[in-house]
């Protein structure tokens, strides 16, 4: 993979970011959160391209929580949302949130949502924290099962009615979709989900000012049962009281949106 963006998609991200910002304000939020639905496949020359954003925690689980009380569901929340406007205002997706408020979905019905229609990627959003105010900044993760041990099956006496779904490869062309086991979703998909991974890092570097801790392979469970190339964003440390603050700074959210919808953008001309 080659570094740095060709001069064609620099010029075309002049204009972008000249209008982004008031697509942020003035976009309505068209995009769906339910769970249980399923979308129809199209041919491939008529198929728009999907992206599921998967703002982590919410309801009872707050997730890590600032000095001032900012708390990581509203923050990944914040930050899916207008990057889902981006992505749909400029790049012309299909953006699909696994919640769209503050509710409590499990892991594996947001891997099965995506799966279920057949998204083109899928980015997990978190913020971290620690019993120290001590400085993270962002860091970008793919899956990887050789950086450490595999996690436990899943038990299939409980979830048996899902695992096809789960697991579900589309079909395309009015083929029957293949089922696939859970802890096999993404192996085909690891290589792209690092280029991906690395692409959101350059990016996210280059918006908002921050070295980054850089991008890493583990074998986490909700990328794991995803049928797509993936990456979880960890946006950093909600514990150090400076930077809690630029988490609540809307201009910082913004760049972080636009951060991720750029990466969108040079992965979609890879594919091309």
């Amino acid at each position: 993979m080659t570094s740095g963006l060709s001069g064609q998609f620099r010029r075309s991200w002049r204009w972008l970011l000249t209008i982004a910002m008031t697509l942020l304000v003035t976009s309505p939020v068209t995009m769906t959160a339910t769970a249980q639905l399923s979308a129809p496949l199209l041919p491939a020359e008529e198929r728009i391209p999907v992206i599921v954003l998967d703002p982590g925690r919410g309801g009872t689980d707050h997730g890590a929580k600032g000095p001032t009380g900012l708390l990581e569901k509203e923050l990944t929340l914040q930050v899916a949302t207008d990057t889902g406007r981006l992505i749909e205002g400029l790049l012309g997706w299909r953006v699909h949130l696994t919640r769209a408020d503050d509710t409590s979905v499990p892991l594996e019905t947001r891997a099965a949502f995506a799966n279920e229609l057949g998204a083109d990627l899928f980015i997990s959003i978190h913020a971290g924290g620690a019993l120290a105010p001590v400085r993270r900044d962002f860091q970008v993760f793919f899956f990887d099962e050789w950086q450490g041990s595999a996690p436990p099956p899943l038990d299939q006496s409980v979830d048996s009615e899902r695992f096809d779904q789960v697991g579900m490869q589309p079909g395309g062309g009015g083929a029957p979709p293949k089922p696939v086991p859970w802890d096999r979703a993404q192996v085909e998909f690891v290589e792209m989900s690092q280029t991906f991974a690395r692409l959101l890092y350059r990016n996210l570097r280059a918006q908002v000012g921050d070295e980054g801790r850089g991008v890493f392979g583990l074998p986490i469970l909700p990328l794991r049962w995803v049928r797509m190339p993936a990456v979880l964003l960890d946006l950093g440390s909600l514990s150090d009281p400076q930077f809690a603050d630029r988490l609540r700074d809307e201009a910082y959210v913004q760049r972080v949106a636009l951060g991720i919808a750029q990466a969108v953008n040079d992965y979609q001309a890879l594919r091309r």
